[in-house]
């Protein structure tokens, strides 16, 4: 047997569930003598036997559970890989949070101001919910959307993570006022601002 141990960088966690639920996912392959996840670090440690498996298979395995594994391209070394990858991921999450702030905040400032009584009777039109649900859209859908797909995997690998938390939180308050807008016979208070700022803010942190 030819132990072999490697330590991998890992994108796409979002919480210590995903750690475990990597090195649960990893530890499932034969060959494999240990796995340990550092969340704080995005740091995976696996000692596994050579002769059984390779570094693509354990990448291979860590990908099918809904994360990434940076792995050098031809002519770098992985500290250059890694940190090109975190650069990346850095600059996408900074323009998902200001598309958040630019949508979340109006939408949160009309809203609460509606609900203390400090704007007009127009306010409570019909047409000022349908402006609510145009701000929290792009909001639900392209600075929350991380949140569906990584609630997903883990679902898939029958686990929840943050993500499940968030995406459920976020979606119940979104589909229920859309779905008074549809019926305003049941209802006029819509959550819209509530599912934007849940999102915004946890993108934040």
């Amino acid at each position: 047997m030819n132990s072999e141990t490697i330590s991998l960088p890992i994108s796409g966690m979002t919480c210590a569930n995903c750690a475990m639920n990597i090195e649960r996912v990893v530890g499932k392959l034969k060959g494999v003598q240990a796995v340990n996840v550092n969340f704080a670090s995005e740091q995976a440690s696996v000692t596994y036997d050579n002769g059984k498996l390779t570094l693509n298979d354990i990448a291979d395995q860590v990908t099918k559970a809904g994360f990434g594994v940076v792995t050098p391209q031809d002519g770098t070394d992985v500290e250059d890989a890694e940190q090109a990858a975190r650069d990346a991921e850095i600059r996408n999450q900074t323009r998902k949070f200001i598309i958040g702030v630019m949508f979340a905040l109006p939408l949160f400032v009309l809203s609460m101001a509606r609900d203390f009584s400090l704007l007009g009777d127009w306010s409570h039109q019909v047409w000022v919910n349908w402006l609510f649900f145009a701000l929290a859209t792009p909001v639900q859908f392209y600075t929350g959307w991380d949140y569906y797909v990584g609630g997903l995997k883990s679902l898939r690998n029958r686990s929840a993570n943050m993500d499940v938390l968030v995406a459920l939180g976020s979606s119940v308050a979104y589909f229920y006022s859309t779905f008074l807008l549809v019926a305003p016979s049941l209802g006029s208070h819509v959550y819209f601002e509530t599912s934007a700022v849940i999102i915004t803010l946890i993108k934040l942190g």
